[in-house]
């Protein structure tokens, strides 16, 4: 169920208010082949179960969320109107939707999409907004955020820069901007493929996220590893636009 927002007016939407009766759930065609979509993230189920397969993935997952909700305590403000990029099946997004006044939640596997609605819906979250779109071409237009969430999603990105740069522009000066990247130790090969996902990973040094953010117009207020077993595995980003 979505609340009009500055980007309301002719945007697609995951679900939307009809004047005629309930809310209603809205399934845009998806502008990414079916096959460019990794195969748990087809499957809203399988999505998160991927993740607590061992009691390490379920330990390091939980120090994740302490890390993000705590950036986001300090970066959100009630006025904002935020971007959430791969919002899959809304992990965070009901977080966030708790903490600023509107949530585009975009997402471009289908059936994610449906079950997030659902989720958004069944939790009576009124200002989420779930469409259809991916990164780096794909944002779903919109305003000038004053706020863009993008967790997990760039682990799969090869072009750091073009992803960060593209956030960027979709951003208001001054917006602020939260992401993860696994760190190299937990990637230590560019293209290594991460299990039970058999997806390409791509880790980055914090070096190496800090130079690709500066490149992108981006400012690094915080660059935080997560670290399990001595070893850091993921960089949780907090950035200033412009």
């Amino acid at each position: 169920m979505s609340v009009p927002g500055p980007d309301s007016a002719g945007a697609p939407a995951g679900t939307v208010d009809d004047a005629r009766g309930p809310a209603r759930e809205i399934r845009p065609r998806s502008t990414v082949p079916p096959l460019s979509i990794p195969w748990p993230w087809r499957h809203p189920r399988l999505y998160d179960l991927a993740f607590r397969l061992s009691p390490a993935d379920r330990r390091l997952r939980g120090l994740e969320q302490r890390r993000v909700l705590a950036a986001l305590d300090a970066a959100a403000r009630p006025s904002d109107h935020v971007l959430e990029v791969g919002a899959g099946t809304g992990w965070y997004t009901g977080a966030l939707a708790e903490r600023v006044r509107s949530v585009r939640a975009i997402e471009p596997a289908p059936r994610m999409r449906a079950h997030l609605g659902r989720r958004m819906l069944r939790d009576g979250r009124r200002n989420v907004h779930v469409a259809d779109g991916s990164l780096p071409h794909d944002l779903g237009g919109g305003p000038p955020w004053d706020g863009l969430v993008c967790i997990g999603v760039l682990d799969y990105q090869r072009d750091l820069e073009e992803c960060l740069a593209a956030m960027a522009r979709a951003a208001r000066p001054g917006a602020w901007m939260l992401c993860t990247v696994p760190a190299r130790a937990a990637a230590p090969v560019d293209g290594a493929r991460r299990l039970p996902i058999h997806e390409r990973v791509f880790g980055r040094t914090e070096r190496e996220f800090a130079d690709a953010a500066r490149r992108a117009g981006l400012r690094v207020r915080d660059l935080t590893p997560v670290v399990l077993r001595r070893r850091p595995r993921t960089l949780v980003a907090s950035l200033g636009v412009g």
